[in-house]
């Protein structure tokens, strides 16, 4: 038999350490918590479970034109207040979205094309606006604001909106034979 050079035994070290580590960092990337200020990803899918608010689909400048009212959302991503604000966005919108826009911006890329918003900005985040079918301002809270204490300004302004009819259902005509 040979001489053990303890080679074997070193490689096996070696795997277990690298398990480890790795184990460690895949564990720990996976890890995310809503009462830090960590970056972990979109706050809306991560924490409001709703990823249709991470990417905006209309502007406050194409409710106004419609005649529709917005509520205007300015946040980031590393911040437990917003992070805790997501949930309770998801909230509200549940109940509200279909007489409301719903809107979600990061101040971190706040878009070029919307300078209307920038006025809006402050230090403090998360920033909540709620804006008339005309585009006025009628509400604004700064900061982590329950659902609860946002209803009565929704409400507010969705009671005195027209009635929206649901749109007919498309019916087919059977095509000439």
């Amino acid at each position: 038999m040979g001489k053990d050079t303890g080679l074997g035994k070193k490689l096996a070290q070696a795997a277990a350490l690298a398990a480890l580590v790795l184990g460690a960092g895949i564990i720990g990337a996976a890890w995310a918590a809503v009462d830090d200020d960590s970056y972990e990803g979109n706050i809306f899918s991560l924490y409001g479970y709703n990823g249709a608010l991470a990417s905006p689909r209309t502007t406050l400048a194409e409710s106004r034109r419609l005649g529709q009212p917005a509520f205007v959302v300015l946040y980031v991503n590393d911040s437990r207040d917003c992070k805790r604000q997501a949930y309770e966005v998801t909230q509200l919108q549940s109940r509200f979205g279909q007489q409301i826009n719903f809107i979600a911006f990061n101040v971190d890329i706040f878009p070029q094309d919307q300078p209307e918003l920038q006025k809006y900005y402050k230090d403090e985040l998360p920033r909540l606006l709620l804006f008339d079918e005309k585009g006025e301002l009628v509400h604004e809270a700064t900061g982590f604001t329950p659902a609860r204490q946002l209803e009565a300004p929704f409400r507010a302004l969705v009671g005195r909106l027209p009635e929206r009819k649901p749109v007919p259902p498309l019916l087919f005509e059977s095509a000439p034979r």
